[in-house]
């Protein structure tokens, strides 16, 4: 009986972390996550899509960086893409919440991002929340 409820004990550990990962008390639902390996200076993540309303990108290198995002909506055939902002950061993780509305074409926005000046970093993870 002991070693059951041991065990039980121990599951909720390993569990419980991660569901607090998933639920957000904010109310933001993840809509991806993409994760990206390997060296190079500059990188672009696939888009995101939201149908509108707020949308927040958060993302997580593996080692601080001085880094720019440039956080874009792409826009279909051959119109030019909306530059959603620009924005520095010199730690390991970047969160911006924006509203997408104005940059929606038709029924959904498509968001991307764009990080730069992270040559020695292994890992990035974006995560797209609406």
């Amino acid at each position: 009986m002991l070693k059951k409820i041991s065990f039980t004990l121990l599951c909720l550990l390993f569990i419980l972390p991660s569901v607090s990962l998933a639920a957000d008390p904010a109310g933001w639902q993840n809509v991806g996550i993409q994760t990206y390996y390997g060296s190079g200076n500059q990188l672009k993540c696939r888009p995101f899509y939201s149908e509108g309303g707020n949308f927040k990108l958060d993302i997580s290198l593996s080692t601080p960086a001085q880094y720019k995002v440039y956080i874009y909506e792409d826009d279909p055939d051959d119109n030019p893409d909306e530059l959603i902002g620009t924005y520095y950061g010199n730690n390991s993780f970047f969160s911006y919440p924006f509203n997408v509305e104005p940059f929606k074409d038709g029924e959904k926005a498509e968001i991307y991002a764009i990080i730069t000046g992270i040559s020695n970093v292994e890992k990035v993870i974006f995560a797209g929340f609406d």
